[in-house]
């Protein structure tokens, strides 16, 4: 997008790849092929898991260079975040030869962030940590590398508090609306409290002040992720009991069958909101 649109500003990539993978991409007039990955070199770690660290294609290999992002065309910043225990590719390569291929136009807009010690999925703060799952590309088990507490700092680290203005126009030059959004993933004074009770895996976060507060359970379920279903009722059975914890006012899940039989079966739910 970067590369072949206008307007755009900054762009960060999180462990991704400097050449386009799997599909050939196509914009207007321009396919660019995908850079695929040699099965051979798929490789078992001791816990039986297969690792795919080696296994993609080099993108700088003459018969590679069609694949390779012309990130050079764009005019905006870069952030390139790789993490060094990356085991799904090698994305502190990808990020170098990225910021290579800037440099040789002549241009020092970017910046490499680097995370030792941490594994492919650095998402937004205080995820679960995702060291193995189902790889959608493979359909087996893979792991992904990193260790926990790393990968906390760095989801941590990377997505600080920032501001975002939104503007609604009806036409150019006649604008209906605008307001200024701040983002803040953990607001002063709120408590994060770690959750091993019974099968539940998971963080409690507590508003400052004697509450009690609004419940709201959010079950992480996506495909490949950690299996969650098993410790469905005991999170908000859980949430119940605490002391601090009024009732609960919303239930939400990627999973639309749990959502819905929470909510015909137990109790003091409130809402349910269901994503895909």
């Amino acid at each position: 997008m970067a590369s072949f649109l206008s307007g755009i500003k900054a762009v960060v990539t999180i462990n991704g790849c400097c050449a386009n993978t799997v599909f050939p991409l196509k914009y207007k007039d321009t396919i660019i092929p995908a850079l695929m990955g040699d099965l051979k070199k798929v490789t078992l770690t001791e816990q039986g898991l297969l690792d795919l660290s080696k296994a993609m294609s080099d993108p700088t290999a003459n018969e590679n260079l069609a694949t390779v992002i012309p990130v050079e065309c764009a005019d905006c910043n870069f952030m390139f975040v790789a993490s060094e225990d990356d085991m799904n590719w090698d994305s502190v390569f990808f990020a170098e030869l990225a910021a290579q291929r800037l440099r040789d136009s002549g241009k020092e807009n970017f910046e490499i962030v680097r995370y030792p010690k941490a594994g492919h999925f650095v998402d937004v703060p205080y995820m679960p940590f995702y060291p193995s799952g189902v790889h959608a590309a493979v359909g087996e088990v893979v792991t992904f590398g990193g260790e926990a507490k790393t990968n906390a700092h760095a989801q941590v680290n990377i997505t600080p508090e920032f501001s975002f203005k939104v503007v609604s126009h009806e036409r150019p030059e006649h604008v209906l609306a605008k307001e200024t959004h701040q983002r803040r993933f953990m607001k002063e004074g709120v408590q994060r409290v770690v959750v091993t009770d019974g099968r539940i895996r998971g963080a409690l976060f507590i508003p400052p002040g004697p509450g009690p507060f609004p419940g709201i359970v959010d079950l992480y379920t996506l495909g490949g992720g950690p299996s969650e279903p098993r410790a469905f009722e005991e999170g908000v059975r859980f949430l119940q009991k605490h002391p601090k914890a009024l009732e609960l006012e919303l239930f939400q899940s990627p999973r639309v069958e749990i959502s819905l039989s929470m909510a015909s079966f137990l109790s003091s739910i409130k809402a349910v909101v269901t994503i895909k």
